[in-house]
């Protein structure tokens, strides 16, 4: 998935990349559940406390490719 956003390129990274920002913008997203002061790191597993209606679950991210405020890929899934 990508998309195009007409907005300067360090908010953009900032929404993607600062969990404080995270919770912010990507909806059901709650708060990180670990670990939070290296977030984004290559290879490394995030825990996000989400909220899916009612039923809360856990997303976890891992972001496979991560270039500073240009690029930010990640695998997702659902546990």
């Amino acid at each position: 998935m990508g998309a195009e956003i007409e907005a300067e390129r360090n908010a953009v990274w900032s929404a993607l990349a600062d969990p404080a920002q995270i919770a912010r913008w990507r909806p059901g997203v709650l708060s990180i559940g670990s670990p939070e002061a290296s977030f984004p790191t290559e290879g490394r597993r995030f825990r996000w406390n989400c909220r899916l209606n009612e039923i809360p679950l856990v997303l976890v991210e891992t972001p496979s490719r991560v270039i500073p405020a240009a690029r930010l890929e990640s695998e997702i899934g659902l546990g």
